[in-house]
């Protein structure tokens, strides 16, 4: 059974689901992002972690990423996903996710206003 979860961060957010999700063996992708950054000093690219992935190299750094983020001079999101990337869940329960934003250097970035949407599928993992 495929789980579709809207989530929105302004950088650093947890969200608490209304029901635990089961899953065992279950592997998720952003299908979706959008948005407009207010900081001043918008870095080209941001990457979106979540505490419900394992850790992968980021440049010379391990961050639990889902997805890059490409960014405009204004601010803008610049993320058209064609071809969904699926990364395995680690936890076998899900009752909390927690979504943030770090630059290059691995620093969590905070957005007022808005902030940030995604939409995130979760399905089964058959090996």
């Amino acid at each position: 059974m495929m789980e579709i979860l809207y989530l929105n961060t302004t950088g650093n957010t947890r969200t608490t689901l209304a029901e635990p999700l089961d899953m065992d063996h279950y592997q998720c992708t952003v299908v979706e992002m959008s948005g407009k950054t207010s900081t001043r000093n918008v870095p080209k690219e941001m990457y979106l972690c979540s505490d419900i992935v394992g850790d992968v190299f980021v440049h010379d750094m391990k961050l639990p990423m889902l997805r890059r983020i490409r960014i405009n001079s204004q601010g803008k999101v610049m993320n058209v996903i064609h071809i969904p990337i699926w990364i395995p869940i680690r936890r076998q329960t899900l009752s909390k996710i927690r979504l943030y934003i770090c630059n290059e250097e691995g620093n969590i970035l905070s957005f007022s206003q808005k902030g940030l949407s995604y939409t995130l599928l979760l399905k089964p993992w058959h090996r």
